[in-house]
């Protein structure tokens, strides 16, 4: 075949070559011949089973709780200044606390307070302000880099998740040591033991992820879960919030979390696997695990203050009614009194309390003719003093006066009252 008509052959197999492999340069693959990996679904979380079991918080709690909501604690950074090298082997903590009651009782124990965790060291809580600052001096801390972070927590521990009742930072002793801490924005986690740190019945569990990305805005969203294992049972969570559960007995107990991606991996287990131990629970539990709190223990316990309060001696101690029966009566007294010293006192013979013999009547009427030319007057006797008695008496009423039965005629009936007594001269 002559090569001027291998030409045209040629140019239509290049340019069929060329309309072919036009779309198949955009053409998805088949997903089972994609060399990339295939989307995962974050595995489930999985709630407390076995002998573990979730309860509702203690109703102390729950009142607690209720008498705290108004507040909203704001914490900050005072010195040093977050990420700066300090030149010493000690270094002092300032923390800003504002609308947060903190305080101890003597007999409750911790009210709420500030708890500070540096690195992996024991938890400290503190429960004293002064003008508002809290202060903590770090002098056991080695030289390099260390993190620390601080929240505001309610008596039995819990840590306040509301925004700005925590914070984070990093400070270095003489100089930076460098991948020894976790970056500024990687994920860690902290875990936040009961106040008392013992196991007590129901136990409370409780942590803080700092830089946790959101998850749950919609299916398949998940992109962080936490394994919580007591004494070896293990559960998955997805949120921070508090759990309380029932089951481990009363012994001491051994708390583990693990901070896992949402397939499950393990996320710089270096910060993020952290395991407490908590002793065996005291026979006195805390008072925040009764199932209700008395309105004392309730203002007590949350740092409410209290007014001055002044019991009465129980002698003393009387109740409205009595207080304004006993005014009344003092008023009447004093009345009285006014009324005797305004009024001249006029003695009474004292009425006969038995029927008069006839002899007697007669005769006193012959004795009192006998006296009538006599012009002296009898002299009425000398008036008794009145006492005044503290309490009035019991008014009596009066009896009613006894005549004499007697049939008296002629002038001895004239010299008798209507009502039988001699007429005075």
């Amino acid at each position: 075949m002559p090569r001027s008509a291998l030409k045209p052959l040629l140019v239509g197999v290049l340019a069929l070559l060329l309309l072919l492999s036009a779309p198949l340069g955009v053409a998805a693959l088949p997903s089972w011949l994609s060399r990339g990996p295939a989307q995962q679904q974050p595995i489930p979380s999985q709630g407390p089973s076995g002998r573990l079991q979730e309860l509702a918080p203690p109703g102390a709690v729950q009142q607690l709780k209720h008498q705290l909501a108004g507040r909203h604690p704001q914490l900050t950074l005072v010195s040093p200044a977050d990420d700066n090298v300090v030149k010493s082997d000690a270094v002092e903590l300032v923390l800003d606390v504002q609308d947060w009651p903190v305080s101890l009782d003597p007999d409750l124990g911790i009210g709420p307070h500030v708890a500070v965790q540096v690195d992996d060291l024991p938890l400290i809580r503190l429960d004293q302000l002064t003008n508002g600052k809290l202060r903590l001096k770090l002098d056991d801390l080695t030289p390099g880099s260390h993190r620390f972070s601080a929240w505001a927590a309610y008596p039995w521990g819990e840590a306040v998740t509301a925004p700005g009742g925590a914070i984070q930072g990093r400070l270095h002793l003489w100089q930076r040591l460098n991948a020894t801490q976790p970056a500024s924005d990687a994920p860690w986690v902290v875990p936040v033991p009961p106040a008392n740190e013992e196991n007590q019945q129901p136990l409370m569990l409780d942590w803080l992820i700092w830089n946790a990305p959101l998850q749950n805005l919609r299916d398949g969203d998940g992109r962080w879960r936490i394994r919580i294992s007591v004494d070896g049972d293990s559960f998955l969570t997805d949120h921070q919030e508090a759990i309380w559960l029932k089951g481990t007995g009363s012994n001491g107990t051994t708390l583990q979390l693990e901070l896992l991606d949402g397939q499950g991996e393990p996320l710089q287990p270096v910060f993020n696997n952290r395991l407490i131990r908590l002793e065996a629970g005291r026979r006195d539990r805390p008072v925040w695990l009764k199932a209700r709190l008395s309105e004392d223990e309730l203002e007590r316990l949350s740092g409410t203050p209290r007014q001055e309060r002044i019991d009465p001696e129980p002698s003393l101690q009387r109740s409205p009614a009595e207080e304004e029966q006993n005014d009344d009566q003092e008023a009447q007294e004093q009345a009285q009194q006014a009324d005797v010293a305004s009024e001249p006192v006029v003695a009474t013979a004292e009425e006969p309390t038995t029927e008069p013999d006839l002899a007697t009547v007669d005769d006193s009427i012959e004795e009192a003719v006998d006296n009538d030319d006599d012009p002296t007057p009898p002299m009425d006797p000398a008036p008794a003093p009145q006492q005044l008695e503290p309490d009035p008496a019991p008014v009596r009423q009066p009896e009613p006066l006894l005549r004499p039965e007697s049939s008296l005629g002629g002038s001895a009936r004239e010299l008798l009252n209507p009502d039988g007594r001699l007429k005075q001269p």
